[in-house]
């Protein structure tokens, strides 16, 4: 018996050849495929028994049983921590991860991701998508893909993603702190022009209106990745002179919350009756100082999960959660 080819699927699904190759090989990225079109080219190839690959058997009703992950190589312990939750989780459900990396550079990011859908699953985690400038071509990319979730929201609409916030963590802490007498706080995140930061930024804000402060009477300070960790608490430790610094400072990277605790104890500075702080990705470097640095619990095994429960969601629908970081300290 011939074995159908792509053409075959086009023809049965009344499509052009260019876009039953989008679907089922990952094609072009300037073709595009609404849901009902890639629906009939989907329905095609498994009525014909098209194989291309893996992800041509879970067309047919099988499972590869494998799952594509995209990180970046440069990511902080954050996306690292998150990437191992997913490796657990999906060995609990009989699953195995196939892995790309991508830093900055869209079209290795595209090809990565164009790879697994040919030759490997079907289905893909996204964990590097956020490069500033680069927006319209992760755009043209990505939007009206299907099989693929997002760490945090992409830069368009309509996309299934698993979204870390600190906000009821940020809120506790900063309730605790006042009622421990401390007034004064403050914030180092990375660059702005991630969204990630933003929406610390926006969290931090909020929880201090929750509690009647006024943001803007409060030490905000942005780490550039162009500057070593030393070199970057060296220049904030210079901007702190009692009394008025900060009492709680919230360092969202504990490589910059134990350099920066280590440089102002140099000073003389008394931690944390001076000042205390607590940083925020559970990076185990925080129990290996002394005083040992408090730190917001993102719940990487929460994020985990709810990725792979919306990757492995039924039919079109669309699966999209926020996970809240907890805080005990």
């Amino acid at each position: 018996m011939r074995q159908s080819k792509l053409s075959d699927v086009a023809k049965l699904a009344k499509v052009s050849l260019s876009a039953a190759g989008k679907v089922l090989n990952g094609g072009s990225d300037g073709i595009r495929v609404g849901a009902e079109t890639r629906k009939r080219i989907v329905e095609a190839a498994a009525q014909l028994g098209y194989q291309r690959n893996v992800a041509a058997s879970v067309l047919r009703g099988g499972d590869s049983k494998l799952l594509g992950v995209i990180a970046d190589t440069y990511a902080h312990y954050r996306t690292a921590a998150v990437f191992q939750a997913v490796e657990r989780a999906a060995e609990a459900r009989g699953m195995r991860l196939m892995t790309c990396s991508a830093h900055d550079n869209v079209r290795n990011l595209v090809e990565s991701y164009h790879d697994f859908r040919r030759h490997f699953s079907a289905r893909v985690l996204m964990l590097a998508h956020d490069y500033p400038g680069a927006e319209p071509e992760v755009t043209a990319a990505f939007r009206g893909e299907s099989g693929v979730v997002f760490l945090d929201p992409p830069c368009f609409d309509g996309a299934q993603w698993v979204e870390m916030r600190n906000f009821t963590a940020l809120k506790c802490l900063v309730r605790r702190r006042l009622e421990a007498g401390r007034r004064r706080f403050g914030i180092l995140h990375g660059s702005l022009r991630y969204g990630y930061n933003r929406r610390l930024v926006e969290d931090f804000d909020a929880a201090l209106r929750a509690a009647g402060l006024d943001p803007s009477g409060h030490w905000h300070g942005e780490i550039t990745r162009e500057l070593p960790v030393s070199e970057t608490c060296r220049r904030v430790a210079a901007q702190f002179e009692l009394p008025g610094a900060p009492q709680v400072l919230f360092a969202d990277k504990t490589e910059h919350a134990v350099a920066l605790q280590g440089r102002l104890q140099a000073c003389g500075w008394r931690i944390p009756e001076d000042l205390e702080i607590v940083s925020g990705d559970h990076d185990p470097l925080h129990s290996l100082v002394f005083p040992e640095i408090p730190t917001l619990d993102p719940g990487y095994d929460a994020i985990a999960a709810a990725m792979l429960d919306a990757l492995l969601a039924p039919g079109d629908a669309l699966v999209n959660q926020i996970v809240e970081a907890g805080f005990d300290a």
